[in-house]
């Protein structure tokens, strides 16, 4: 993938550009992109993804506003999806402030254009006023195809970002899967703990992540980590150790590895998150902990050699985008 910014730039020809935040690239957002791929494809044009390095909503503060997916898993995801080129724009206040006419002017002037293809919801420019109708008034002058794509559902449940976050924040994270198209991504640095794991005789790793990462809600989710290009089957716990009566408030994301003995220390993973096995408990002591985490991983376990999910995801990420 070629990124490109006001300071790197591909002067394309026979463009076919998207824009907009794509926060969770999620199953709307891949129609969309597999048309401007096809498109570019059928007329030997370039498809260019026109996204932001910062979420307009953190720019113009939504309260405790939380993103699906961070910068990198963003680019991680439309990698995977098929894009070549990429145009990072940097969001602003100052940019904030251009009006929607403006911003279709620039994009003129700055990019080859044969198509703009939008989703039906699509604002742009100072106060969202821009849409569908603004790009119109530039269609026959400048010889551009507009297009706008309708909305995808889920269930009878338009698929969107904001949805998504409900479902994820709330614990339903298999349904939002469903729609997003794939198992919800958490990424972090792997960092030092406590290691009261290991001495439980379930080692675990413990990640820092982006503080604008929207979580699931506490619990505990099967899930699947991936570390240099290999796949493990991993139960995620998300909370503060309640049995462990340690003074500390702070939610915590550790995971233990099944048929992993390896130190990490400082590398970056990701983990899928599959599926909620149960919520955070406080147990009376630490060997009925120890009981619970045995039961599972049997329960992990029994969870993949159902779907063979840790198999398929080596194979195709977008799992459940049928």
């Amino acid at each position: 993938m070629f990124i490109m910014d006001e300071n790197k730039f591909l002067n394309l020809n026979n463009v076919v550009i998207t824009i907009g935040a794509f926060d969770g690239v999620h199953k709307g957002h891949f129609y969309i992109l597999k048309e401007g791929l096809n498109i570019a494809q059928q007329i030997n044009g370039n498809f260019i993804v026109y996204t932001f390095e910062t979420h307009p909503k953190k720019v113009l503060p939504y309260s405790n506003f939380k993103l699906l997916t961070t910068f990198e898993e963003k680019t991680f995801l439309l990698q995977k999806i098929g894009i070549k080129y990429l145009y990072i724009q940097k969001f602003n206040y100052e940019f904030a402030q251009t009006d929607a006419d403006s911003f279709v002017k620039f994009l003129i002037n700055k990019f080859k254009i044969n198509t703009i293809i939008i989703g039906y919801d699509n604002r742009f420019g100072k106060d969202r006023v821009g849409s569908y109708e603004t790009l119109l008034k530039y269609k026959d002058e400048y010889k551009i195809n507009i297009l706008k794509l309708e909305h995808k559902d889920f269930e009878s449940e338009i698929i969107s970002s904001t949805k998504i976050r409900k479902h994820v924040s709330s614990g339903n994270i298999e349904f939002a899967n469903k729609m997003l198209g794939y198992p919800y991504i958490i990424s972090g640095k792997v960092i030092k703990g406590l290691n009261i794991g290991s001495r439980l005789g379930f080692p675990t790793i413990n990640l820092f992540v982006d503080s604008d990462k929207l979580l699931p809600s506490e619990g505990v989710y099967i899930s699947i980590l991936l570390y240099k290009s290999n796949y493990y089957r991993a139960l995620l716990s998300i909370g503060n150790r309640p049995t462990l009566n340690i003074n500390n408030q702070d939610i915590t994301i550790e995971a233990h590895i099944l048929n992993f003995n390896e130190n990490i220390y400082g590398e970056f993973v990701t983990l899928f998150v599959l599926s909620r096995l149960r919520e955070i408990i406080k147990f009376e002591n630490i060997n009925l902990l120890k009981k619970q985490i045995e039961k599972d991983i049997v329960l992990c376990n029994e969870y993949y050699d159902t779907n063979k999910y840790d198999i398929e995801l080596q194979n195709n990420l977008f799992l459940f985008n049928k």
